[in-house]
This record gives structure tokens, sequence and C-alpha cells, in this order.
């Protein structure tokens, strides 16, 4: 999740980093559980890299990172985070 604040707003807004497709399946416990869908891979999130955008945020080293290797994704939003923090 990358959560953020806005100039003058005094909420905290969040939204993920990745959007992680998942499926219920119920076990032979009768409960459900989430699993990863199949033949679908995680994907950044649109909707943050339009915000940041509009709150011109760079955010292409983010988008441009490989899915598969949540780490790196942190990485690259972490720096993005250093670059545009305020004093």
């Amino acid at each position: 999740m990358l959560d953020w604040r806005e100039e003058g707003a005094q909420k905290i807004s969040s939204a993920p980093l990745l959007l992680v497709p998942v499926e219920l399946r119920r076990g032979s416990d009768r409960r459900c559980r989430l699993h990863p869908a199949d033949n679908q891979e995680p994907l950044h999130d649109p909707a943050l890299s339009v915000k940041l955008d509009w709150l011109g945020v760079d955010w292409n080293g983010v988008n441009g990172t490989d899915v598969s290797g949540v780490s790196a994704v942190i990485e690259a939003a972490r720096a993005v985070a250093d670059r545009t923090a305020g004093p």
C-alpha cells in the first residue's frame, strides 16, 4: 500500500501498489479462502498512476518495475517517495 497526504488535507489517503487477481475457493472444510487466480498476473494499480500524475509525481520508475518482484516494486516506490518527500 502507498499512503500519502495531500497538501492541506487532514486525512491520509491509501492505495495498493499492485492489484493481485484472486479467486474465492471453498475447501473441504466448507470455508472460503483466497487463492491466486489462474492465468492472471498481478498488475500495477492504474488508478494510483493516474492520481499520482495529477499530483505531479513521476511514477514511471515504479510502473516500469516487473510486477513479479514485489520487493523491487516496493523499493522503486520508496525511491519515488524519497525524491518527492517535502522538507
